[in-house]
């Protein structure tokens, strides 16, 4: 990954490496931007499904779809501030600084940058509307599942698989914290390099569709129709004792969890939206983006896949020893994940195989284009 940068820093840096991109750079802007229609016409027809929800459940208080925004649009600012700097910087030990600062910006400014600003804005507005519509999920279907999913986990694993996990504070502390920041890092990473790096034009789209359908599928329709909120409420939900052990341990050893866990449960007891609220346990969108994050690296070299594979494995074990999720709603993630992205692949024609090997030249890939 050292040798690679976003289109941000890499023209702000050196101009001259523009040569293997010419073609992508003859693109209006309108161009670049239109390829992603499809993906724009999935997010609107998200937004009204998720309004049209909001409408007739009563509930418009929870419709939020701009959340995130401020947040990422903080993030495109200082990505471009950056870049700017970076170029001003490298200008002026040019031998005509103002002209090689003009062809820095403008290169900042290419279309296909300018394409992926608008993409992460989409992305954005989706991210809020997915918790918009998760925060709904109790408003159109009770949790009913986590008693049945308790003994289907405690069945497969011959007892409640967070027992078989050592309970070890330093453990919990470094799992802890690459549960909430590290993987909301690695997500945020995993996006911005999707849509930004050239090195990954061959896949953009496969990822990002997977990205949407992964999160609206698994996360809000499979989730309404297997409704659970997970060993940490299950007290709550069911009235049983049966993982308060667990919960006495996180809330001993897991702050961070203890302080998020709190936060959700009051934004369902007061019925409102908030950022990273809502309560749904299966499937593990956790685990979901964790495989992606694996199937992405692998197409850019196995080494870094095992790597992720690694810590989707860290993730899966986390989300059991916090008492977020049952086992079985981070495999039915998984599998899911990697179905989705395959069926995906098929409708766009892909071929990954052809796809890895193109994505290792550095040349043919600065020339490859979104179909």
């Amino acid at each position: 990954m050292g040798q690679l940068c976003t289109p941000f820093v890499s023209a702000a840096a050196n101009p001259a490496s523009g040569r293997d991109r010419a073609p992508a750079e003859e693109l209006s802007y309108a161009t670049a931007i239109s390829r992603d229609a499809g993906i724009y016409g999935f997010i609107a027809a998200y937004l009204a499904a998720c309004l049209a929800t909001a409408v007739l459940l009563g509930t418009g208080h929870k419709f939020h779809p701009l959340m995130y925004s401020g947040k990422w649009l903080e993030f495109l600012a200082y990505g471009l501030l950056g870049a700017v700097t970076l170029a001003g910087l490298a200008s002026l030990f040019a031998g005509e600084p103002l002209r090689s600062l003009k062809q820095r910006i403008a290169r900042i400014f290419a279309p296909e940058v300018c394409a992926g600003i608008v993409m992460i804005l989409a992305l954005s507005v989706f991210f809020g509307l997915f918790t918009s519509f998760k925060t709904m999920l109790p408003e159109l279907a009770p949790f009913a599942a986590d008693s049945a999913l308790a003994e289907l986990d405690a069945a497969i694993h011959g007892g409640d698989a967070w027992r078989a996990l050592p309970t070890i504070s330093t453990v919990t502390y470094a799992i802890e914290k690459l549960y909430f920041p590290g993987w909301a890092f690695l997500l945020l990473a995993s996006v911005a390099t999707a849509t930004f790096m050239p090195r990954f034009r061959p896949i953009r789209s496969q990822l990002l569709w997977t990205y949407l359908v992964t999160w609206a599928l698994l996360g809000n329709v499979i989730a309404y129709f297997v409704m659970s909120a997970g060993p940490i409420f299950f007290e709550q939900i069911t009235g049983s004792h049966r993982f308060t052990e667990l919960t006495d341990y996180v809330s001993k050893y897991a702050p961070m969890t203890s302080q998020v866990r709190e936060w959700l449960w009051n934004n369902y007891a007061l019925g409102q939206a908030a950022p990273v609220a809502g309560i749904s346990a299966f499937p593990s969108l956790h685990l979901a983006s964790a495989t992606l994050f694996v199937l992405q690296a692998w197409h850019f070299h196995w080494r870094l896949g095992l790597a992720f594979a690694a810590i989707c494995a860290a993730i899966l074990v986390g989300s059991v020893h916090l008492g977020w999720h049952y086992a079985i709603d981070g495999y039915f993630s998984i599998i899911a994940t990697v179905l989705i992205w395959k069926v995906i692949s098929w409708v766009l024609g892909r071929n990954p195989q052809k796809a890895r090997a193109k994505i290792r030249s550095p040349t043919v890939a600065y020339q490859l284009r979104e179909s």
